[in-house]
């Protein structure tokens, strides 16, 4: 009696153990199957961005880079051009000779010229300043404003994905819970022990941790 009584104990073990397990690779292929079906309602980050003009304005913000850095190589350019004439002329105007000093005057008109060009580009590059830094705001504000929306839609489409999970898999559960019902009660009828309830509390233990995990995970 003892052996009859200990070999249906360990049918129970292994009952429990067949049920997990397939109860869990069901749940998985639910998972799977509908994350495929859904796949096309899957967010898209790139969506969001384009919809807060984050391309238009990351590429605005780049020309604005790209004309402050032309502009301050232009002012460095000048400016060389500028000592370069200035030294020329410092050179050339204590000579009294007719020609240096028509050279000089030259020197001088080119020094005056430069010296206008580096005012007129130095007043720009404020402008320039703030148009680069307007343009890092707007598309740092836009980025962030489409990482929020993408992350609130993801939010919304995993829930969406765990809930139909749950739904679909508490399903398979409860076919599985009554065959493994129905064939505890027959080997209970034919061998005179086992319970179905020794199976199946634990196991609806198991399957609740398990829900809650895929919830949380």
């Amino acid at each position: 009696m003892t052996v009859e009584k200990r070999a249906v104990c360990w049918l129970d073990v292994l009952i429990f153990a067949l049920f997990i397990t397939t109860a869990m690779w069901s749940w998985s292929t639910v998972d799977h199957l509908v994350n495929e079906e859904r796949r096309d309602l899957k967010p898209v980050k790139e969506g969001y961005e384009h919809q807060a003009n984050v391309p238009f304005l990351q590429a605005r913000f780049t020309m604005a880079q790209e004309e402050l850095k032309l502009l301050d190589d232009k002012l460095f350019e000048l400016r060389l051009e500028a000592t370069r004439l200035r030294d020329e002329f410092k050179l050339q105007l204590p000579n009294p000779r007719a020609r240096l000093l028509s050279q000089a005057r030259e020197q001088q008109i080119k020094l005056l010229t430069t010296e206008t060009l580096v005012g007129v580009y130095e007043a720009e590059v404020p402008g320039k300043i703030q148009q680069a830094a307007t343009a890092a705001t707007a598309t740092f504000f836009a980025k962030r404003s489409a990482e929020l929306e993408y992350a609130k839609a993801k939010r919304e489409f995993d829930r969406a994905n765990k809930e139909r999970g749950l739904a679909i898999g508490f399903a398979c559960w409860a076919i599985l819970a009554l065959a493994t019902w129905s064939v505890c009660t027959a080997l209970h009828k034919r061998l005179g022990y086992g319970s179905a309830l020794h199976v199946l509390l634990p196991a609806s233990i198991v399957m609740v941790l398990a829900s809650i995990y895929y919830v949380v995970r």
